[in-house]
């Protein structure tokens, strides 16, 4: 566990006192107008990770 071995093709978010990486590729992806993402963590249960200030790739 921990960070990507390739962390320049992924996004990094901070979420309290966790880092969360999500695929560029995912976020080149998603429509123009996202705003969040959900992602699970098991044992812990849904979380919604906020976009904004996040940087537009089009």
């Amino acid at each position: 566990m921990g960070k990507p071995e390739d962390v320049e093709d992924f996004e990094r978010f901070e979420a309290g006192d966790i880092t969360i990486y999500i695929a560029r590729e995912l976020l080149e992806r998603k429509e123009p107008d996202t705003e969040r993402v959900a992602f699970y963590i098991d044992g812990y249960g849904k979380f919604w990770l906020h976009l904004r200030g996040a940087v537009d790739r089009s």
